[in-house]
């Protein structure tokens, strides 16, 4: 930095090493990184050797490659989600131990509640920043309690009804799929709202994190989402990143700041995932998945994430701050190459076309109010389309 109040933070979603060649697995986009202030993703894995939890999928990583994570140029990681437990309390201070070797700080995951629900503060550009992050994915023995390690929750109840195109004519279709929808905890809220002010008498700046939503629908947002994140920012968050959904999701602007739901797979390395799947399993999940985002090992598989081809679109969140002030928000297009490794493009780009067009997409699919224009915030010489009101 120059020295002036103007700085740059960068952030991305779901990250994941598991292979040989783990030091040059962010070579593309690592100098995009690098140029930010401040930058963040979430550390969709335990960094650790303990044995993995029996209920989960075996997804786990080498505490060794905190180092390809500093030196790609991460600054925070989010241990919110649904596999930082995998490997047990153990699993979370390994990881904490391995990020926090390389300086990197962690949130949302700790050895107790409180370590898990306390914020983390970071000064850039003259600016305290404060993370806070949460996951609404867990298993039950995931969650922390004040004496047990674990992760940080935002929790929801689920309810079922018909779609109200039939309740307006009466019609009633047995054998019909009903709706789902989620409603967060109510205690809950206000938990995330206490925080979200007690993080502001620390910081200027309130970012929450929240690993969250379903990935097998298109653009799509469940009901919690758009409730917790409007409750975060209405009690004075900054900007909310949501991931989880290994897609990209639209943005919204709400009340005038950003909330970016999905920021899809930034790399997923999950070469072990159904090494102990049965082949009629496997053949089931082709069968049921086919035409589908369902998760099954698919052609490209260990190096291709097993979703969608979709979930190669990807992206760089880019917010220039001035001081406190947050002056522009953009979005940096990238793909997943043969290898699973992220790439930026240019905006006119084939591929940085097919980006755009496909978030436009989700966000008229979401229902959301952004649309992105070219000029946005430049990362290394990279340009961003920009956020703006629809």
């Amino acid at each position: 930095m120059d020295g002036t109040s103007r700085w740059t933070m960068a952030c991305v979603g779901d990250v994941l090493i598991d292979r040989p060649d783990h030091a040059v697995a962010f070579d593309h986009v690592a100098p995009l990184i690098a140029a930010a202030d401040l930058s963040f993703a979430n550390c969709e894995a335990a960094l650790s050797s303990s044995q993995l939890s029996p209920a989960s999928l075996p997804i786990s990583s080498k505490p060794e490659h905190a180092q390809t994570l500093a030196k790609t140029g991460f600054h925070v990681m989010s241990l919110a989600n649904n596999h930082a437990a995998n490997a047990g309390g153990q699993g979370i201070a390994d990881t904490r131990a391995a990020l926090g070797r390389f300086n990197i700080g962690t949130v949302g995951a700790g050895g107790n509640l409180a370590e898990a629900q306390a914020p983390l503060v970071i000064e850039r550009g003259g600016q305290k920043v404060a993370f806070l992050a949460y996951s609404s994915i867990f298993l039950p023995g995931d969650v922390a309690r004040t004496d047990r390690p674990g992760i940080s929750v935002l929790r929801s109840h689920s309810y079922y009804y018909f779609n109200e195109v039939w309740s307006k004519t009466g019609v009633v279709i047995p054998g019909e799929d009903p709706r789902v929808g989620t409603v967060p905890y109510p205690e809950d809220v206000q938990m995330l709202q206490l925080a979200i002010a007690d993080a502001r008498k620390l910081a200027d700046i309130v970012i929450v994190s929240h690993h969250s939503g379903i990935s097998t629908k298109k653009g799509y947002l469940a009901d919690y989402e758009r409730l917790y994140a409007h409750a975060a920012i209405d009690a004075g968050a900054d900007i909310v990143l949501g991931h989880h959904h290994h897609f990209l999701r639209g943005v919204e602007l709400y009340n005038g700041r950003p909330i970016v739901y999905g920021l899809g797979i930034f790399m997923l390395d999950l070469p072990r995932v159904f090494a102990k799947t049965a082949p009629e399993e496997l053949e089931r999940m082709r069968r049921e998945g086919c035409d589908t985002y369902a998760m099954y090992p698919r052609a490209g598989y260990p190096l291709l994430p097993p979703f969608h081809p979709d979930c190669r679109y990807t992206m760089i969140a880019v917010f220039d701050f001035d001081g406190r002030m947050l002056n522009r928000v953009g979005l940096v297009p990238c793909y997943l190459n043969e290898r699973g490794e992220p790439e930026p493009h240019p905006l006119d780009s084939p591929i940085g076309q097919a980006v755009h067009k496909y978030l436009v997409e989700i966000t008229e699919a979401g229902a959301l109010n952004a649309r992105y224009e070219a000029g946005g915030p430049k990362l290394n010489g990279f340009e961003s389309f920009a956020v703006l009101p629809a």
